[in-house]
């Protein structure tokens, strides 16, 4: 069921970025994917990077989110994971926003810093 929920959370946050797009600290977008890549990493090993959300204006990435349908609060390991995989995306200074159903433990929520942090109960 939360595999489920989660394609359909992935949905519904598309939906609220392009619906506040240029407003609510979300920059102006025209389209708003996903991103899927095979980098390098520091140990020059191979590594797949799966990121749920990437908002674009034209070709230029303007935000970077991810969306989790769990009922736990979306914690430091969740938090630290995503942050490690923004590092490979081409963009500077993206606008970075996390959805989630169980909230946020405290540890993101103080070390969040401009990271947008979207409880789903808010998003509608």
């Amino acid at each position: 069921m939360h595999e489920f929920m989660g394609k359909i959370l992935k949905k519904m946050a598309k939906e609220y970025l392009m619906l506040h797009a240029g407003k609510d600290n979300i920059p102006l977008l025209t389209d708003v994917t996903d991103y899927q890549v095979s980098v390098i990493d520091e140990d020059k090993k191979q590594k797949q990077i799966e990121i749920g959300l990437l908002g674009l204006n034209g070709k230029k990435i303007l935000l970077v989110g991810e969306c989790k349908f769990k009922n736990a609060p979306f914690d430091k390991a969740e938090y630290d994971n995503f942050m490690e995989k923004i590092k490979y995306i081409p963009a500077v200074n993206p606008t970075i926003c996390i959805f989630s159903l169980g909230g946020f433990s405290d540890y993101v929520r103080q070390n969040a810093g401009k990271c947008l942090l979207i409880p789903i109960d808010s998003m509608y």
